[in-house]
């Protein structure tokens, strides 16, 4: 299917350019300058042009410039047609690839622009840019691990900054989407329907300033939301008077900058150690990091002491609390089961629109701190402070 498509644009793109016509004209000087030698060299008894095959070949390798040698006009008619073909064919056929590489130039030139579509799937998407934004890039990268991020940048940097960053981190495909992100033709090149996570920011790109971001970020998740309605969405807001908005637009997760700011200040100052101790667990530098893991499938049904005993003995692990993803419902359950002709006309509505056949909750389940003797359920997964390593 990706062949096909990639094959349908070249087409587009060398008829816009009239590709199509030159290989046409180019046909026919094959077609014209077998007939023409064939007319004056199969007269000639010593002549290897005998047949309407060995004449188009002879003049496919001659407009080619080939040259094998193998057949070769004898006659003075044919040598002329000859001389035609090698100026008429060449000229042709130089024009042809010419078009055809000035169209993967272009567009190569339009995927650095961040004018392409991207064809990533199951990829990150970030909407917007700002001062600190990169923590992000690199926050995701470090929980990673060793593995490759596929991202997809929607901003409006200029190419140079955008290449730093790719450049910076070259062992990650990063890929870059420019233009206003609360459009909708611009998410949909960024492919948010296929993503599996979006993140917007406030974004001060393309000289934006600050005040302002939180209405852009609103519109955004809108249009994600209205795109993308199942994938995760994490938003991320200056104002904490915004958060309703984006709660009514159904996103998953809503961060606003220095929310806790009150807390740890005064934490801080109330309990002397409490930054080195977040440091120690948050920052990108510390040994040990706040991860989140699945549980082996063998400790569900148990207390949790077993898992906190096997962490803690084979991962050097401490337990910090149980998360359960929320739950979700298919549509084809709240039908009836005979699938009744009103149930087959929603189920079909639901399609054309493009909405989601399951529906999940918005809030995690959290158990934070368990005690040894709650039991695990099913679909839990745990989050640890763990040495930055294991895992």
């Amino acid at each position: 299917m990706k062949v096909r498509k990639e094959t349908q644009k070249l087409l587009m793109r060398l008829r816009k350019e009239r590709v199509l016509g030159i290989i046409v004209v180019l046909w026919a000087v094959v077609l014209c300058s077998a007939s023409l030698v064939l007319l004056f060299e199969r007269e000639d008894p010593s002549s290897e042009i005998r047949t309407f095959g060995d004449a188009i070949w002879w003049s496919v390798v001659t407009i080619a410039t080939v040259g094998y040698g193998d057949l070769v006009p004898k006659t003075t008619g044919g040598r002329i047609v000859a001389v035609g073909t090698i100026l008429g064919g060449v000229g042709v056929l130089s024009i042809i690839t010419a078009t055809i590489a000035s169209a993967f130039v272009e567009r190569r030139m339009r995927e650095e622009r961040g004018l392409e579509p991207t064809k990533l799937k199951g990829h990150f998407v970030l909407c917007g840019w700002n001062h600190w934004a990169e923590e992000v890039v690199e926050g995701m990268i470090r929980h990673a691990k060793d593995k490759t991020i596929r991202l997809v940048l929607v901003n409006e940097l200029p190419s140079e900054e955008v290449e730093e960053i790719r450049q910076r981190y070259e062992d990650h495909e990063i890929e870059f989407v420019r233009g206003n992100f609360i459009h909708e033709n611009v998410l949909k090149r960024a492919n948010v329907a296929g993503a599996s996570a979006v993140i917007v920011v406030p974004d001060t790109s393309g000289g934006r300033a600050m005040d302002r971001a939180d209405e852009r970020t609103i519109l955004a998740t809108l249009a994600i939301k209205t795109l993308a309605p199942t994938t995760r969405t994490t938003a991320v807001l200056l104002d904490e008077a915004n958060k309703p908005h984006l709660q009514r637009a159904n996103v998953d997760e809503i961060i606003v900058r220095g929310e806790r700011t009150g807390f740890i200040t005064a934490g801080a100052a109330l309990c002397p150690g409490l930054l080195e101790v977040l440091d120690g667990i948050l920052s990108f530098e510390a040994e040990q990091s706040l991860d989140r893991w699945e549980i082996p499938e063998r400790f569900v049904g148990r207390p949790v002491g077993a898992l906190r005993k096997y962490l803690m003995e084979e991962k050097e692990a401490t337990l910090v609390a149980l998360v359960k993803k929320p739950p979700s419902f298919r549509l084809v359950d709240v039908l009836s089961h005979d699938m009744s002709a009103i149930d087959q006309f929603i189920m079909r509505k639901f399609e054309e629109a493009n909405l989601p056949l399951t529906i999940s909750g918005k809030r995690h389940r959290v158990r934070v701190n368990p005690k040894d003797t709650e039991l695990i359920e099913k679909e839990e997964e745990v989050f640890v402070i763990a040495p930055r390593e294991s895992g």
